[in-house]
């Protein structure tokens, strides 16, 4: 991720001479399985793999800040908004899976959103809840750009929403799920089954209320 962001640096360097507006993605990789690393793996807890991992996701923090330096000391942060998010959580063993992809409990779909800009953001927090269907649009409001007519996701930002987030994992057996509020429903498409929580009381959703 260090090299990506690297090669970033020198792509914006270039393209910004002549002072056009510019848009780049970086795609991390490092916090993706195996957990690449460039140093020694730190011990966070008793799990190696979870130590790796979150060795790899402080690595590509680092590499993150390296960017950050670079946009401020060159004078871009002020016109510059950075988008972080991540495309899907990790499980290390929570109800019986690992990794992604299988199941969607909170271990697997939440995921972070941070906007960076020091001319529109001042450390605020929103307790907006969305998908990756609503990052784009949430970024255009932020600078003020309407989001096309055909996109789905909704900004955000803008407190006209539903309250209501969809998921689905087509990728082990087949789920659906819904929450809304603090209720959170999970379906299983091939077994005709239910799974109900109360994040606000259960987080780690440890008591099926289904049945009640």
């Amino acid at each position: 991720d260090r090299d990506t962001v690297n090669s970033r640096i020198d792509w914006i360097g270039r393209d910004t001479r002549s002072e056009q507006p510019f848009f780049g993605m970086l795609w991390t990789i490092q916090s993706h399985y195996p957990y690449y690393t460039w140093g020694h793996v730190r011990k966070f807890c008793d799990d190696p793999k979870l130590n790796r991992y979150l060795t790899a996701v402080a690595e590509t923090d680092y590499a993150l800040g390296e960017l950050l330096d670079w946009l401020d000391k060159s004078k871009l942060a002020d016109s510059t908004l950075v988008v972080v998010f991540g495309d899907h959580g990790e499980a290390f063993g929570q109800h019986g899976q690992w990794g992604h992809g299988t199941a969607i409990y909170e271990e697997n779909i939440a995921i972070p959103l941070m906007l960076i800009n020091p001319q529109l953001f001042h450390g605020e927090t929103y307790d907006a809840r969305g998908g990756t269907v609503d990052m784009a649009p949430t970024a255009l409001e932020a600078i003020g750009i309407p989001s096309p007519g055909q996109w789905q996701g909704r900004s955000l930002i803008d407190g006209d929403r539903t309250g209501r987030e969809y998921f689905c994992q087509p990728y082990n057996g087949l789920q659906f799920g819904y929450r809304e509020g603090k209720m959170k429903v999970i379906l299983d498409a091939w077994n005709n089954t239910a799974e109900v929580y109360d994040l606000a009381a259960d987080r780690y959703e440890t008591k099926n209320l289904a049945a009640d």
